[in-house]
């Protein structure tokens, strides 16, 4: 933990830099996933480093605009999920022994491939719709993201609870707070198996914003439709599929 801890000042300028340069959602996905084994293993000094360069070194804007460009994204992958599920749910209700709904759910929570998802669209045959989601869909890595965010405000870090509603200073500041309930409302739209996961993950990022509390945090959810996503999956009754149990 110590060699962790002691490497930070020279790697999470690495990791902002990625951030900062448009880079490929794979290469993006990827250094948030890092970035997740970073702070589990080295705390509230790791989250100190990451806030601390944020905040001198100017780039909250554009990390930040990347950031809310994954949620975005996430938005539309949501849409190709319940497509997906609406593909399976077909196959299932004709041909219950062509598919096993459990195998594909379990696949999915395992490794979070949307091409996975997309080629099961594309065999279920030629539609414009489903054309025109799939071009706009990228893999956009939503829940490693929300995952992050949820660490940099582990143990009640009020600084970067803050921070990530406002970014004082900056000429710009972007809500991230927002923007993960607004997420959360896209995924909830049609709720099924695949999307419990980032829905999950969004409500405990969500949580770690406004613990300790946070009243900047708590404020801005009080403008958001979070009541209504809660209200809408404590009132959520799933209807059982053929080989689908969970």
């Amino acid at each position: 933990t110590k060699a962790i801890i002691d490497s930070a000042q020279s790697i999470v300028p690495l990791i902002v830099q990625l951030w900062d340069s448009n880079s490929h959602p794979l290469v993006m996905k990827s250094s948030i996933e890092f970035t997740c084994h970073f702070l589990q293993a080295g705390g509230s000094k790791i989250q100190n480093e990451f806030l601390q360069h944020l905040r001198k070194s100017n780039r909250s804007v554009t990390v930040f605009t990347a950031f809310a460009k994954s949620l975005k994204a996430g938005m539309q992958e949501a849409k190709v999920l319940r497509l997906a599920w609406s593909c399976i749910d077909s196959i299932a209700k004709h041909c219950p022994s062509e598919v096993s709904l459990k195998a594909i759910v379990d696949d999915w929570h395992h490794s979070h491939s949307v091409t996975q998802m997309e080629s099961l669209i594309r065999a279920s045959g030629p539609d414009q719709r489903k054309a025109e989601i799939l071009n706009e869909a990228t893999g956009s890595g939503v829940w490693q993201l929300l995952r992050m965010l949820q660490l940099f405000c582990e143990g009640h870090h009020f600084g970067f609870q803050t921070f990530l509603s406002q970014q004082s200073g900056s000429s710009h500041s972007i809500d991230l707070v927002s923007l993960t309930v607004e997420y959360m409302m896209s995924a909830l739209w049609q709720l099924n198996p695949l999307l419990i996961d980032p829905i999950r993950q969004s409500l405990i990022s969500i949580a770690e914003y406004i613990q300790n509390p946070c009243r900047q945090n708590q404020r801005v959810l009080i403008n958001t439709k979070l009541c209504i996503a809660v209200n809408d999956i404590l009132k959520y009754q799933s209807v059982p599929l053929p080989g689908y149990q969970d």
